[in-house]
This record gives C-alpha cells, sequence and structure tokens, in this order.
C-alpha cells in the first residue's frame, strides 16, 4: 500500500496550509481522482463527499498562517508531510509525495517525491482533492467571519479582488501571512 501526499493553499496569501494524506485499502476506484486543480469547487466536493469521506483513510496536518511566517512555506510544508506521515496508522510500503522535496522523517518506509505526482499517482490525486476540499472549506468559515474579503471566491490567492480587499479593509491579524508580499505590486514601464 502507497501513502500519497499533497497539500493546498501553499501559494495563498491568507488562511492555512493543509497537507493531507491518502492510503487506498481494499477496491477503490483510482480513476476518478485527478489533480484537485483540474477539477471544479462542485466536483472536488461531490468527489470528497461521496467516495472519500468515510470510505478511504487519511490524514491531515493544518499549518496556520502564523507558522508559515515563522518557518517559511517550505520548511512549514515539509513539517505538515511529516506529520501526516506519523500519523499514518496503514502499514504502507511506500511514501508518494507530490512535489520535488521530502521531509526528514522517522520512518524506514521508502520516500520518494514525484513532480507533478497529483496528476500521475492516483493516492496522490485522492490526497490533493482531501486537502484542497478540507482547505477550500476552513476560508468558507473564514469568508463567514470576514465577508469583506471575499474568501468564498479566491480562497485567500491572490487575486485582484483580494489585493483590493487588503488595501480597503487592511490585513487581518493571525489569517494573511505576513511574510509574504501581501501588496499588489505597481510595475512602471517607460513608453
Amino acid at each position: 500500500m502507497i501513502l500519497g501526499i499533497d497539500e493546498a493553499g501553499r501559494g495563498a496569501l491568507a488562511g492555512p496550509l493543509v497537507v493531507a494524506g491518502v492510503v487506498f485499502k481494499g477496491e477503490v476506484r483510482d480513476d476518478m481522482f485527478c489533480d484537485s486543480k483540474t477539477l471544479s469547487f462542485k466536483k472536488r466536493n461531490h468527489i470528497f463527499d461521496h467516495y472519500i469521506e468515510d470510505r478511504i483513510p487519511y490524514w491531515v496536518s493544518v499549518i496556520l498562517p502564523k507558522t508559515i511566517d515563522r518557518l517559511n512555506v517550505l520548511r512549514a510544508t515539509l513539517v505538515g508531510m511529516g506529520r501526516v506521515i506519523s500519523r499514518c496508522s496503514a502499514q504502507v510500503s511506500e511514501i508518494l509525495i507530490d512535489g520535488n522535496h521530502v521531509p526528514r522523517s522517522r520512518t524506514e518506509i521508502p520516500l520518494r517525491a514525484i513532480i507533478k505526482g497529483d496528476s500521475k499517482v492516483p493516492e496522490i490525486s485522492c490526497a490533493s482533492i482531501v486537502a484542497k476540499v478540507l482547505r477550500d472549506r476552513m476560508m468558507m468559515r473564514l469568508h463567514k467571519r470576514y465577508p469583506q474579503y471575499a474568501f468564498d471566491q479566491h480562497f485567500g490567492y491572490g487575486t485582484v479582488c483580494h489585493y483590493d480587499a487588503i488595501e480597503r479593509y487592511g490585513i487581518l491579524d493571525g489569517s494573511h501571512r505576513v511574510s509574504f508580499n501581501l501588496f499588489r505590486q505597481q510595475l512602471l514601464f517607460d513608453v
């Protein structure tokens, strides 16, 4: 069995980074899983609610913005991956991670990073869906508290709408990643 690991929220300006790990046990239709970024919000949630939750074992680590600011986003990602590995209770023979870095781990199970693994390995694809759905749901809860930031539209990523909200309402303490450049870059060109 393979533990597939992926994350969501790494490039966002606000909200947590969510790392998920998935193990397929028994019969799983792995042809339905693909990189979460290629699926609509509605489709991701449908797959999660009907095919993953309560059927496929998964483990999650949520890294808060203050930790991302303290460690940097790569180190925070690796910490989250390490936590998922240590929380996994399944007997796995290999750990496959999306990307090009593997965390330090005390496990003797072979770890391998696979670039674009979320489009190549079904377990990683499924983990990407879990991470994205759970993170999106966290951002929807944040939207209910701070509707003026429109987190239900951009989920914390650097869109025009989000930059406009930051300029108008300021940075949300505890929700925005202050180590990121939270202000729109103005480029001036000589004509």
